[in-house]
């Protein structure tokens, strides 16, 4: 100790000592406040500067090959993927499909027409807004086949004047509900229809995912019903199927959804000929559509899930939705965050649409196969009014 205090006696009677720490000590402090601006800017503009002193070099050619490439493989992965459920009628009773070339005029009837499901929520959502989108009326005139626009146009007039319409990717309580017209608000296009041609298909979609999960009971352009779930055929989508049914010769349903819907009613509708799976086809699969009713491939796709027929047998029902509401009611506890939405309550929203806080899921591994094929072993599906787990 007295060693140091001896040399800082000395030191401290050295003015060189002290006049060339003067003007040290502030030029290391210059550097230090330099250091640390020069790399806040660099962090600011760290791209800006990459960009000028090594620019991105992009082969257009090569580019232009593997977006090419791209897109073919997507649409034989639609086509690889789409699921016939059903295939009767036709001559001989051996199914409408493939189609005759000889049709090339279809009428498209349904929802699906104007607002046409590319892919899911959240992660598994697309960028809508960038590249050419291909949705089923351009797959369709894409293969030379005419389309009734009067059709559609009918059906898009009607839609066009439905609050918050555009809200349907937006929003929970808008994707969960259904907004199929009435047949009388478009009754002059639909008769005209008959002898555009005597080919229907009948698009039905869903959208749920992540960040927006389906209300239990369905929602429709018409009010509430708690008889039917929102993966059920609404009133008006039932009544369409059936009119379609009975007023043209081949009646084709695709099913535009990557949820699995209740289809026991594309069974027990007589005229119903053929029913497709078809999920959401991205950014371009819907050209998959007419290469599959065309029979220029054969579909091979097979459901990866149970279709049930009725949703009160599976536990997840009793676990999800917010009847008829897109939040919890009185759900005032702190369950996550997601942009500048803490969901604490219901007056706080995202992009300016309320959420669901959360559903509490308790089917454990009791999932899909898991719980028929369990619940089957326990005897729940020989109780009434099942009758048996194959049935």
């Amino acid at each position: 100790m007295a060693n140091i205090l001896d040399n800082l006696k000395k030191y401290a009677g050295n003015k060189k000592f002290i006049i060339k720490n003067a003007i040290a000590w502030p030029l290391i402090g210059a550097g230090i406040a330099g250091l640390v601006v020069g790399n806040k800017l660099l962090n600011q503009f760290e791209s800006n500067i990459t960009g000028i002193l090594c620019p991105t070099v992009v082969d257009e050619e090569s580019k232009s090959e593997a977006a090419g490439a791209g897109a073919e493989l997507a649409v034989q992965i639609e086509e690889e993927g789409i699921v016939l459920t059903q295939n009767r009628g036709g001559e001989n009773g051996k199914g409408i499909l493939p189609l005759s070339e000889s049709v090339n005029r279809v009428n498209i009837f349904g929802r699906g027409a104007i607002e046409w499901h590319f892919s899911g929520s959240g992660s598994g959502g697309i960028y809508t807004s960038k590249g050419k989108l291909i949705d089923l009326v351009d797959a369709f005139e894409s293969q030379g086949i005419l389309v009734n626009h009067e059709l559609i146009d009918a059906s898009t007039s009607i839609q066009s004047k439905v609050k918050d319409v555009n809200n349907l990717h937006y929003s929970t309580l808008y994707t969960s509900k259904t907004y199929e017209p009435k047949i009388e608000k478009y009754q002059s296009a639909y008769n005209a229809a008959k002898s555009f041609s005597d080919t229907a298909i009948v698009c039905f979609g869903r959208y749920a995912g992540e960040g927006n999960d389906l209300t239990k009971s369905a929602v429709t352009l018409y009010g509430n019903d708690s008889s039917r779930t929102t993966l059920d055929f609404s009133k008006e989508e039932e009544d369409l199927l059936r009119n379609v049914a009975q007023d043209f010769k081949n009646v084709i349903v695709l099913i535009n959804s990557s949820n699995p819907m209740n289809l026991k009613l594309i069974e027990s509708i007589p005229g119903v000929d053929a029913c497709l799976v078809i999920g959401t086809p991205g950014n371009v699969g819907a050209k998959a559509i007419p290469n599959v009713l065309w029979g220029t491939v054969t579909p091979c796709g097979h459901l990866t899930d149970t279709y049930v027929y009725d949703f009160k047998t599976t536990p997840n029902y009793y676990n999800s939705g917010y009847d008829y509401f897109s939040v919890y009611s009185g759900s005032n506890e702190y369950a996550g965050s997601y942009g500048d939405c803490s969901y604490r309550n219901e007056k706080i929203s995202y992009r300016g649409r309320k959420q669901a806080c959360y559903v509490d899921y308790d089917d454990s591994i009791y999932v899909g196969y898991r719980w028929y094929e369990t619940a089957d072993a326990e005897g729940y599906w020989d109780r009434a009014p099942y009758n048996g787990y194959d049935n």
